[in-house]
């Protein structure tokens, strides 16, 4: 089988945020691989956690894919219309996915797929984590 040879990839890096400071961590490579149980504590330990009711951090954000992990207070909602396919994955916790066709609750393990533009709202029934990825135009506010 051959190898297809791609043109060699950019790093692409974050900025100095007021919850990172130190900035220059790698939101794009060739290969990228992440530890989330380090995101998740990262998460919990910031001062975003401590004083409000939900932290993020992107993970990965080139122009088609977008990797974001949220930790979410008991009550706490999200609602969003994006232009690209996403995916929500419950790591943690209990969340309600309300959409324009329905609404259910996604416990730890669950996976929920929208397809692009679709509106969502997101609803979390006590603490939870989840890992949200945008596919193709990965544009859109988390």
């Amino acid at each position: 089988m051959p190898i297809l040879l791609m043109e060699p990839q950019t790093e692409k890096f974050s900025d100095a945020t007021a919850n990172r400071p130190e900035g220059k961590r790698p939101l794009d490579a060739a290969v990228m691989r992440f530890s989330l149980p380090h995101y998740i504590r990262q998460l919990k330990d910031e001062k975003a956690w401590t004083e409000t009711t939900r932290n993020a951090i992107t993970l990965l954000h080139n122009s088609y894919m977008r990797i974001v992990l949220v930790a979410l207070k008991s009550g706490q909602e999200m609602c969003h219309g994006i232009a690209g396919a996403l995916s929500v994955h419950v790591l943690s916790g209990r969340i309600n996915l309300e959409t324009e066709q329905e609404s259910f609750s996604m416990d730890e393990g669950d996976i929920a797929t929208l397809h692009p533009g679709l509106r969502h709202f997101i609803f979390a029934e006590g603490t939870a984590v989840i890992l949200l990825t945008l596919a193709g135009n990965a544009s859109g506010d988390f």
